[in-house]
């Protein structure tokens, strides 16, 4: 019998370190998780995503930086904060930055308010189609889940992780870390992403345009592609 698990974080859960006694292998998106699991053969295969998410197609030239921010379908509260308050304390700082800021159904009402009268903010409940969203965008903060950072370099988006402080074992602080191990993103953690931090990286990034291009660069080289069909065709063929 053939039997599988697999693993999307760097640090995997508990219930994937007890399972990986008991399988034959694992397929993991991390080098780092290697070490965790206790399976004989660990396999790096990526990370299923959906068929549209490809590199994006090179933006129109603007005087603006665009940035999209984003917390996953829920939103992510304390990164809503931080963003809503350095574009209202900052507002001459960031007139030359164009953002779309998805904030969640739970919180979008209020800080639709926030943003009112701010022309350079578009304020959204959910990214649909988000692919439209990081075609757009020059620059992206976010959170550091799996399947996040796996849309991000299938489609080679320079990013600012703000990894969500509270997940199991901070495994989202670690997903981070692997990538800005490898060059392929930025982080700051929650506890330090405040509206200067957050006016800062946007200034870093002005005066340093090609730092945007390094890191789609570095990002897209950690995609590993046909994640879905790779690891079905792994299984199938170890019956």
């Amino acid at each position: 019998r053939n039997t599988a698990i697999f693993e999307s974080n760097a640090i995997p859960g508990i219930t994937n370190r007890i399972l990986s006694r008991f399988v034959n292998v694992s397929f993991t998106l991390f080098e780092e998780s290697k070490k965790y699991l206790k399976t004989k053969t660990v396999e790096i295969f990526g990370f299923p995503v959906r068929n549209n998410m490809s590199p994006s197609p090179k933006r129109e030239e603007s005087k603006k930086l665009r940035v999209l921010v984003f917390g996953g379908s829920q939103g992510a509260r304390g990164i809503n904060i931080t963003v809503s308050q350095a574009m209202n304390q900052f507002q001459s700082e960031l007139s030359d930055v164009e953002l779309v800021h998805q904030t969640g159904r739970l919180d979008f009402p209020s800080y639709k308010n926030l943003y009112d009268g701010l022309s350079n903010v578009n304020c959204l409940e959910f990214l649909d189609p988000i692919k439209r969203y990081y075609d757009w965008a020059d620059l992206i903060f976010c959170r550091a889940g799996a399947s996040t950072l796996s849309e991000l370099a299938a489609c080679g988006k320079a990013a600012v992780l703000v990894h969500f402080p509270y997940a199991a074992d901070d495994h989202q602080k670690k997903n981070a870390e692997s990538m800005v191990k490898r060059g392929a993103s930025e982080m700051i953690l929650q506890k330090d992403f405040t509206p200067e931090a957050f006016l800062k990286k946007i200034q870093d990034f002005k005066n340093n345009p090609a730092r945007i291009l390094e890191l789609e660069k570095n990002i897209q080289k950690t995609y590993i592609p046909n994640a879905a069909q790779n690891i079905a065709k792994q299984i199938l063929n170890k019956r």
